[in-house]
């Protein structure tokens, strides 16, 4: 007989609404509302990167468990963020015909307190479930709740694009940052029905700490795989911000049009998982590595050639939309199969987290210092984008998915569970890595016992 999963139900409720506010509050809309208000391309791959930048706070934060508890902390961030999105709906009321640097300001302002907040309250979130969920539950608890997120995201993105074509831009930004403030507080609400969980009586950091390095910098096959991860998440993070900034300056699409192009990359995340999900048990990983960086490189080229063509952006860029959701898709999933071969089942969540908050951190390095390059003037001196540099960009892009493929020629372990990885959803979400680090944290402080960075590579 199944476990009863019907006293944390709340818990799905929580994953659908949150899904409604950071599809606006960090995805295509912020990118869309920043250049209205005439943010350069530098400061779009900064605002797309403070999610990512803010994982040593989520780490440090974890220290406030024991004095909060895991529910009381995930309310104050999750509800003080919240606060944050009154920036957006101001800029969206007020309407600047001629904007300011001001605006841009404070909208970065904003954002940068949204990624805190949520950082100091993301910590718990993980260690809070594994406390309450029956063991043999969590699989199945997770699994919906990635069912009900997706559904969610994907359906907020057409919202998007219905707001966008029915009403003026402005009015879009104002439903759909009302939508996210409404999502914010609804998700707010089902945590606060979750059933509460027992504190972790000390944190101590310091033994995470001491270890960690040593996987980032000691000779194996982790390491191998660590800093190729590193290379993927720098030459691909940049690219979603990048080409949505550049599709409304340069190529004068309109925000609806774009955000169609978004719900493609997602239906096209979907349909690789479909498909992969019946082969790579018996493929192996290393296929789809392969599948992966080949649909990159497709994709850099095919828009290094639309730049250079600078005509015929509608078909095209909804296949390669499509690809490229399939490559994250691919590559997501090979990760999924291929990081449990390379350490024991003990050592599992210390190099599972280790491994996505390298990547999720380096990763959001990667926009901000292409967005120095990227800047432009065009010659009345508004800012625009260099569009030689953007094809540069891609060439980087190609060069680095060769390295990939060099790289993936030494991936080799033996085969092994991958259930904890699945269950946390480290790999597919690199913050939440970090929270399967935080639980990690707590039961081997609460046991007394120093996590191991021994193991077979």
């Amino acid at each position: 007989m199944k476990t009863s999963l019907r006293p944390f139900r709340m818990g799905w409720a929580f994953a659908f609404f949150n899904a409604t506010t950071w599809q606006v509050a960090l995805g295509t809309p912020l990118v869309l509302l920043a250049e209205s208000v005439g943010a350069t391309v530098f400061e779009v791959g900064l605002l797309y990167s403070f999610l990512f930048l803010m994982t040593p706070v989520q780490v440090f934060s974890t220290a406030l468990l024991p004095r909060f508890g895991y529910k009381n902390l995930m309310l104050f961030g999750w509800g003080t963020r919240a606060l944050c999105l009154l920036v957006p709906i101001y800029l969206a009321w007020t309407r600047p015909s001629n904007p300011e640097q001001w605006h841009v300001n404070i909208l970065i302002l904003s954002m940068f307190l949204f990624a805190f907040l949520r950082s100091v309250g993301n910590c718990s979130f993980i260690p809070w479930m594994y406390s309450i969920l029956p063991e043999k539950a969590r699989g199945r608890y997770f699994a919906n709740e990635q069912i009900f997120s997706g559904i969610a995201g994907v359906g907020t993105l057409i919202a998007c694009s219905v707001f966008f074509f029915a009403v003026p831009l402005h009015d879009a930004f104002l439903w759909q940052y009302g939508m996210a403030i409404a999502g914010a507080l609804l998700s707010w609400y089902a945590l606060k029905k979750i059933p509460d969980g027992t504190p972790p009586d000390r944190i101590d950091l310091k033994l995470v700490l001491r270890e960690a390095p040593k996987l980032c910098f000691r000779r194996s096959r982790y390491r191998q795989f660590l800093w190729s991860s590193v290379l993927f998440t720098i030459c691909s993070a940049p690219i979603v911000p990048f080409s949505i900034y550049f599709l409304r300056v340069e190529a004068r699409l309109e925000p609806g049009q774009i955000i169609i192009f978004t719900t493609l990359q997602y239906f096209g995340a979907i349909a690789g998982s479909l498909f992969i999900r019946n082969f790579i048990d018996h493929t192996g990983p290393r296929v789809f590595f392969r599948i992966s960086i080949a649909l990159y490189s497709a994709v850099a080229f095919a828009w290094r050639t639309m730049l250079q063509r600078e005509e015929a952006w509608g078909v095209p860029l909804l296949v390669v939309y499509f690809l490229l959701g399939m490559a994250a898709s691919a590559w997501v999933s090979a990760n999924l199969n291929y990081l449990p071969r390379l350490t024991s089942e003990r050592e599992r969540p210390l190099r599972v987290s280790v491994h996505g908050a390298v990547t999720a951190f380096l990763g959001g390095l990667s926009p901000i210092v292409w967005g120095l390059f990227l800047r432009g003037q065009d010659a009345s001196g508004a800012q625009t984008m260099n569009t030689n540099a953007f094809q540069i960009f891609f060439v980087f892009v190609i060069l680095s998915q060769l390295i990939l493929l060099w790289n993936v020629r030494y991936f080799r372990a033996r085969k092994t569970d991958t259930t904890p990885i699945v269950l946390a959803g480290a790999m597919g979400r690199p913050i939440r890595s970090l929270g399967t680090l935080v639980d990690l944290v707590t039961r081997r402080n609460n046991r007394g016992k120093k996590p191991s960075a021994e193991g077979s590579d």
